[in-house]
């Protein structure tokens, strides 16, 4: 009791920085192992988001993008090993979001996702898309407890597809600027 007499105010304003960061909560997990289930939800939206880019909603637009080696990979492993998908899908958002980066004549010397959140070059919407996308990669890559689906591990490559595809397009639209 004594303690918290002493440390009531340090701990109130603890408890209201707290309180105040709530909102921005996607993931709680208890001492006693109870779990806030966010990734789910999150791949949704994520897909949601995707399904906003510009070339998802060009006429042009036929649907998936051509199969790569990174695809058939990462749909392999949906069904055998789902946050192994999740990680392999990104290092094709990685590569897109790098060779972007360079055609804009911007240096990539840290991590592809440092770069793409400091650039003022990317699109808003795509840098949030790649941002999101990048932190479910590592929600899956860094906690195991997490229990991630086939099915939501195939809507998340999916999206990582579609942020690929807008990546590819921005940046032959930045080689043709250069010419």
């Amino acid at each position: 009791m004594t303690l918290f007499l002493v440390f009531r105010r340090p701990l109130v304003s603890l408890l209201s920085a707290l309180l105040d960061r709530m909102g921005q909560l996607k993931r709680l997990k208890a001492p006693w192992g109870v779990e806030a289930e966010w990734f789910e939800e999150s791949v949704e939206e994520v897909e949601e988001s995707a399904e906003g880019l510009p070339s998802q909603k060009s006429p042009d637009y036929v649907g998936r993008p051509e199969s790569t080696p990174t695809d058939d990979i990462a749909l392999e492993l949906a069904s055998i090993d789902p946050a192994a998908a999740v990680v392999t899908a990104f290092i094709r958002v990685e590569r897109a979001a790098v060779n972007l980066l360079t055609a804009m004549g911007e240096s990539v010397t840290r991590s592809p996702m440092v770069a793409v959140r400091k650039s003022e070059r990317v699109d808003p919407y795509l840098k949030s898309l790649i941002l999101d996308l990048s932190q479910l990669r590592n929600a899956a890559a860094h906690h195991r407890e997490i229990d991630i689906s086939m099915e939501t591990a195939r809507k998340y490559i999916d999206a990582a597809n579609a942020a690929v595809r807008e990546l590819e397009l921005t940046t032959v639209g930045a080689q043709d600027d250069e010419f």
